[in-house]
């Protein structure tokens, strides 16, 4: 289990320790971790006594980038919460030497790349190399049971004594906890590690109290393992960013295992992106966007049994859900080009996208009560089934177009037709003169903008609430539904006010780019607040409004593909969200490492700054008229 290390403090105890010269230094301190103008720095108080002098007192203030004059400090310890809340204290007994040793490293390393992702098998690796000039190490574990069950019998978790020779280089940490607990129980970790030899004999201790009190957790799998969340769109897709958590314990997945599955399902996203606007443009939106909603609704039900078969499996099956998710959007547009008059178009649109938001909703809102009642296959298995249903009602009931409804009123049918496109199908893409074209290039580079930061949002949403504003599972899975409603919300806003402003004399290409505006710099503005707020209240609000005005989008670049090609909508709507995809490939990619050596403002800024670039791009190339007939 990660063992997320935040607002470190430490009241220790050091042991009084013979330096060379004879002098002995009591030293009593508290150490307390800031993030200061120059980094983070660690204040300690010294108290040193001299034989014969009656003692002086000193204070130093010391960066952890500094190496204090004479003195090094072997080890430092601290309070941790784990990600899904769990709470303890590491404890050290901290050892200082006049000579340098491996331990001045040890201090850089947790100031530049540790301090925000402290794993306590990190930790222990490190101790043991903080003793690389002893001869041998004899780690024990022992695990312990806070259940009220009396007949638990709590686990041993032993290494056998190994020593630092050559084979065992001191790369390597001396060992690692491989016991699996599979049940709801609280727990207690208890660690010890000491050791001898070699001259001088020193030891050390660790206790870590783990305390599992999250019922979603299934005990402690592995102390050193990792959790991250998966990628979230609609229903069938968030239930995987819940689910991840639990299905991560129980086969023992990594990090950079679970970066594999979240990147898988984008594989086969991408591919179908272009593709699916091709074959919806040629052959109708209602076939395609059918074959893509059994396509994903199979390979959802298949999720939990590809992951018992083996990753391989799993990985293919997420694959192909993305494949069938990939002709969704373009086979949509292509459907409202040929359904929805300009006058109506950004209300449409929203209505449609709102739908997706709900949906997100429903899987946010129910994911945890599943996996709480019957476990997480359960979820799969539900939202797959339902994605069957609606499969059935759509054949029967849905149309390409309004010349294929034989149930519409011809005063209706008159009415669409009359601001619509030719319903000539597309015989061949003109990719030249498409290509040629700068809006459609400023719709790609907005859409790349657009989706970086809101894919990040979507995705890491859960492990943010979860890690920085301390949020379980259950807790997790609720908040993160506000933002979807607030997006649900927001788009049908954004489209009342753009269908307005254009019936009343706005020019398209102005009611666009106002629109847009809103749903870049509308995010940027909240993201930047969120390093300044200490609320978790207030932070929840500003992912809310941050994803609220985000979805003003809708009525922006969603609508501007049917505004300058309508003919060839579901194309262009897949080229931009090929670039849009990319951008969730990548910004997802690149937020798990931002987070590894930096931190979540970083993670921001990054987002902000793209945000503002489409801004520029969007107001200065993009437009409202057709362009291609």
């Amino acid at each position: 289990m990660t063992l997320g290390v935040r607002d470190l403090d430490v009241r220790g105890r050091f042991k009084m320790s013979e330096l060379s010269s004879g002098v002995v230094y009591e030293i009593a301190y508290i150490v307390k971790l800031t993030n200061g103008a120059s980094g983070w720095e660690l204040p300690v108080t010294l108290k040193i006594n001299l034989p014969g002098q009656g003692g002086t007192e000193k204070k130093r203030r010391y960066s952890l980038l500094e190496k204090p004059r004479g003195l090094w400090m072997e080890l430092i310890g601290g309070s941790f919460q784990s990600m899904a809340g769990e709470t303890g204290e590491v404890i050290f007994d901290l050892y200082i030497h006049d000579k340098p040793s491996k331990s001045g490293l040890i201090i850089k390393e947790y100031a530049s790349r540790s301090l925000r992702s402290w794993e306590l098998g990190t930790l222990t690796q490190r101790l043991s190399e903080s003793f690389h000039a002893l001869e041998t190490m004899n780690p024990r574990a022992l695990l312990y049971s806070f259940s009220p069950k009396p007949n638990l019998v709590p686990p041993d978790i032993s290494a056998t004594k190994r020593s630092f020779g050559a084979d065992n280089p001191r790369h390597q940490p001396p060992f690692r906890f491989l016991e699996r607990i599979r049940n709801r129980e609280q727990y207690c970790c208890f660690v010890r590690v000491s050791s001898g030899g070699g001259g001088k004999r020193r030891s050390g201790k660790v206790f870590a109290d783990v305390k599992s009190v999250d019922k979603f957790e299934k005990g402690l799998d592995k102390v050193v393992s990792g959790k991250e969340d998966l990628e979230v769109e609609s229903a069938a897709e968030v239930n995987m960013s819940i689910a991840i958590l639990p299905m991560s314990a129980e086969y023992n997945w990594n990090p950079a295992t679970v970066g594999l599955i979240q990147s898988s399902f984008f594989w086969g996203y991408l591919l179908t992106q272009i593709a699916g606007g091709i074959w919806a443009d040629t052959v109708g939106g209602k076939q395609v966007l059918a074959f893509g909603v059994i396509w994903w609704s199979i390979a959802t039900i298949l999720t939990p049994v590809a992951a018992k078969i083996g990753l391989p499996f799993l990985l293919v099956v997420r694959a192909f859900m993305g494949i069938g998710e990939g002709v969704a959007m373009p086979a949509m547009n292509n459907i409202l080009s040929k359904w929805i008059p300009v006058a109506e178009r950004s209300r449409s649109l929203a209505l449609v996208y709102s739908g997706m938001y709900l949906g997100s909703v429903t899987g946010l809102a129910f994911s945890p009560f599943l996996i709480h009642q019957f476990g997480w296959p359960s979820v799969f298995y539900s939202f797959g089934s339902l994605g069957t249903v609606w499969f059935a009602l759509w054949i029967s009931k849905a149309h390409s177009s309004p010349l294929e409804d034989p149930e519409l009123r011809p005063a209706e049918k008159k009415l669409i037709l009359a601001s619509s496109i030719s319903k000539e199908p597309v015989k061949q893409i003109p990719w030249k003169l498409i290509l040629s074209k700068a809006p459609v290039w400023a719709l790609i580079v907005s859409h790349f903008c657009h989706n970086w930061g809101t894919f990040i949002l979507l995705t890491w949403m859960p492990t943010y609430y979860n890690q920085v504003l301390k949020f379980n599972l259950t807790e997790s899975g609720l908040f993160c539904v506000l933002p979807w409603l607030t997006m649900a919300f927001s788009a049908n806003l954004g489209g009342w006010i753009a269908d307005t402003l254009v019936s009343k004399g706005y020019s398209v290409t102005r009611v666009r780019k106002i629109m847009q505006t809103i749903g870049f710099l509308g995010p940027a503005f909240f993201l930047t607040q969120l390093s300044h707020i200490n609320s978790p209240a207030m932070a929840v609000l500003c992912m809310a409004c941050s994803q609220g005005t985000d979805a003003f989008s809708q009525s922006g670049l969603y609508s501007n593909h049917q505004d300058i090609a309508p003919r060839y909508s579901g194309v262009l709507l897949g080229m931009s969200n090929t670039a849009g995809v990319l951008a969730g490939v990548f910004g997802t990619a690149s937020t798990g490492y931002i987070l590894q050596h930096g931190s979540w403002d970083d993670v921001f800024k990054v987002s902000v700054g793209l945000y503002l670039v489409g801004t520029v791009v969007w107001n200065l190339f993009s437009t409202g008229e057709k362009i291609i007939d």
